[in-house]
């Protein structure tokens, strides 16, 4: 068994006091091996039942660019086969427990899970350890995975290869690339690029162990140290290419009709920093996500589900306002409301503020999967400034809406914004004044077809009235003026096509004279 080298308690009272009215019992424990290993233990929410996570510092952001996807089919490869046991005889024994398992690839970290009775835990910590740290690279098993993996890829599988955004925030970089890779990269993909991958990042210094649930928790952790030994103790946390983040508006697709459903994401990209500018980001989503199902979905009933996301990355940090409409013509509306709820940030509603500072104080308690896969992945990015996960939810407890409304002006600004759309999202007086733009250059066009009547129509006019003496004509006495009455565009193309028609029988009843 490996000694362990530093035992992490923390509490939000170790000399921190929270600025916020949340009391948050830090419970979350981190042990660091010998070997640089990260062992978690989050808190117990009393399931019956025991989940299990090993998260690897390494996606698709760390590929070469000549072998993308290997991340992806290295994690189908390595839920197979074992050098001890056959893909069939692994998952016959697991599935005899009713237990489950599974892994995700992402950009920035590969993670392999299992969840089974409280009772099997000791099981479970063997079988994904054997999984993990001896995999068997069956040649079998490669081609197998190698077929699934590709049809994920051709189908676009949302956690594959479907299109996002981020190929446009993030143009040119690994950030911008589908994870699962191109189809003919994963062709030729051997197992020799998949143990050279495997080798050179699945080491312990670069990886993480968590768990939750109704066991002894250092009884998990000895295990966890003792089958995890076997991974290589040399390197670090494995190197990523710098991003530089693409800010402004970009329309996807035509403006020709503006009737179709519709759809924005906007945001801010925001630097990646210290426990405290993490425990701000997360409160400043968690709290529009609330503003913004009150504005936009309850008081204006503009879209069904809008959503505030935060992705975090290693050295970059982005929030996401996603809404989709029935209307692409309600979006220039959606932007305003988004604009709003900015400002409102300088000074948070502070009933909103507690129920954000609560949901965000239980980003590390875990009941499903899922949730143990985000709560590994908010620790591990923690492990770039020195920090643990415990050292996080201490911030968080510390943040009070002063702390939002400084960051949120410092970082939260015009020049950090984007937005994409398959739609025009309006802008104030620029849009109005481009279609009246587009209406005279129209009238001009039409005009210039028919040898310009309406142009020398309005000169003859102009010459009538000697210069200096044109004035507007006043109003009748005790009669207010007439109100200008908006007019739709199609109304004014009707205008416009009537008066060259009747200029046209005009021409035809001269010529017959």
């Amino acid at each position: 068994m490996l000694a362990l080298a530093a035992t992490f308690v923390l509490t939000a009272a170790g000399g921190i006091e929270p600025a916020s009215r949340v009391q948050v019992t830090p419970l979350v424990r981190e042990v660091v091996t010998d070997a640089g290993l990260r062992v978690w233990s989050f808190p117990d929410d009393g399931g019956d039942r025991f989940l299990l996570m090993v998260l690897v510092g390494a996606g698709s952001r760390h590929e070469d660019p000549a072998g993308t996807g290997v991340a992806h089919l290295l994690e189908h490869v390595l839920l197979s086969s074992t050098e001890l046991r056959s893909k069939r005889e692994a998952n016959r024994q697991l599935d005899a427990l009713g237990g489950r398992f599974n892994g995700y690839t992402a950009h920035e970290v590969t993670t392999y899970h299992i969840a089974c009775d409280p009772d099997d835990w000791e099981f479970a910590v063997e079988w994904l350890a054997e999984h993990v740290v001896t995999p068997g690279f069956d040649p079998d098993d490669v081609a197998d995975e190698r077929g699934i993996v590709y049809e994920e890829v051709r189908v676009r599988e949302p956690h594959a290869s479907a299109s996002t955004i981020e190929e446009h925030l993030y143009p040119g970089h690994p950030l911008g690339e589908p994870i699962g890779g191109a189809q003919e990269g994963i062709r030729r993909l051997s197992t020799d690029d998949l143990r050279a991958f495997y080798g050179a990042h699945y080491r312990a210094p670069n990886m993480a162990v968590g768990f939750a649930g109704r066991v002894d928790a250092d009884r998990v952790m000895a295990a966890v140290a003792d089958a995890f030994g076997g991974l290589p103790t040399e390197g670090g946390v494995a190197p990523i290419e710098a991003v530089e983040p693409r800010f402004g508006r970009k329309l996807l697709g035509s403006a020709d009709r503006l009737d179709r459903p519709g759809f924005v994401i906007a945001g801010y990209h925001m630097p990646a920093g210290a426990t405290a500018d993490t425990a701000a980001q997360m409160l400043v989503a968690r709290y529009l996500s609330t503003r913004l199902f009150e504005e936009i979905r309850e008081a204006r009933q503009l879209s069904y589900g809008p959503r505030a996301h935060l992705q975090l990355r290693s050295d970059t940090a982005r929030l996401d306002l996603n809404v989709e409409v029935s209307d692409s013509r309600k979006l220039p509306t959606v932007m305003a409301v988004f604009d709003d709820l900015i400002s409102e940030l300088a000074a948070p509603d502070a009933e909103t503020f507690d129920s954000a500072a609560r949901s965000a104080a239980g980003a590390f308690d875990v009941s499903t999967a899922a949730r143990l896969g985000e709560a590994m992945e908010l620790g591990w990015l923690m492990r770039r400034v020195g920090a643990s996960p415990v050292e996080l939810q201490a911030a968080l407890a510390a943040t009070g809406p002063d702390d939002v409304a400084r960051y949120a002006e410092a970082h939260l600004t015009r020049d950090r914004s984007f937005a994409v759309s398959n739609a025009p999202l309006g802008g104030g007086r620029a849009p109005v004044l481009a279609l009246l733009l587009g209406i005279a250059l129209l009238f001009a066009v039409l005009d210039g077809a028919r040898g310009f009547p309406m142009a020398r129509r309005l000169r003859s006019l102009g010459s009538r009235v000697p210069s200096g003496k044109r004035r507007p004509r006043p109003s009748r006495p005790g009669k207010a003026p007439d109100a200008i009455r908006p007019v739709h565009v199609d109304e004014q193309e009707r205008s416009i096509q009537d008066f060259f028609a009747d200029e046209d029988r005009k021409g035809e009843s001269s010529e017959g004279r």
